[in-house]
This record gives C-alpha cells, structure tokens and sequence, in this order.
C-alpha cells in the first residue's frame, strides 16, 4: 500500500515537473523571437525609405537554414500601407529577399526617425 502511495507522487511530481519545463521552453522562446523581431526592425529601417509603422504579423523560424520567415506589413510616412513577405537572416542582421509588392511604397534607403512596431505578439513599441 505504501508502495502505490509513493508511486502515484512520483507520477504526480514528473507530470508536474513536464508540464513546468513546457512552461519554460515556451516562455523562452517568445522572448527569443520578440528579440529577433527587434532586430528585424532594425534591418527594416536599413532597408527601407519613410517607414512610419512596422507590423509583424507572423514570423517563423527555418530550423534548417536559421532564418526566419515574416509576414510585415509597413505603413509610410504617407499613410500608405504594404504587406510582403521577407526572410530575415538573424546571424547577419540583415533581410534576405522579399516580395516586392509595390515598389512606390517598399522604396529602398533608410529610416532614420522613429517607428511605431507592433511586434507579432501584440506588444507596442517605438523603436
């Protein structure tokens, strides 16, 4: 009887145990990606012209390449809005290739002022 007692705790302690890892590894890798989607803004700014908003809508790791995938969509300094999709190469810091949409809004340059950024989770911030 005492057997089964320290059985069922025991099950009772790995399930726990489990289910906090899983709450961990979640935990870390959203922290990991908001980090990588700063980083992705900030490629962003350097690779485009009169940004006013950044929206990441989705964003997914390439566990084969080390990329990532991102749906943005870029709102101009004219109040005209773009989505495309981009690869973002989190070890250069830089954006591989993306859609080209429509080239009067997705201008090549820089940004140098601020920008709105709703990040994929759904935090604000300027960045």
């Amino acid at each position: 009887m005492m057997l089964i007692k320290h059985k069922g705790i025991i099950v009772v302690l790995l399930i726990g145990l489990l289910i906090g890892g899983k709450i961990t590894m979640d935990k870390w890798r959203d922290k990991e990606l908001l980090l990588v989607e700063k980083r992705l803004v900030q490629a962003l700014k350097n690779t485009f012209a009169d940004i006013q908003t950044i929206k990441i809508d989705k964003c997914d790791q390439n566990d084969v390449t080390g990329s990532y995938g991102v749906n943005v969509t870029m709102t101009n300094v004219e109040g005209k809005t773009v989505s495309f999709f981009l690869t973002f190469w989190k070890n250069d810091n830089e954006v591989g290739t993306y859609t080209i949409t429509n080239e009067q809004l997705q201008k090549e340059g820089k940004t140098k002022t601020s920008v709105k950024v709703i990040y994929s989770n759904g935090l604000e911030d300027e960045q």
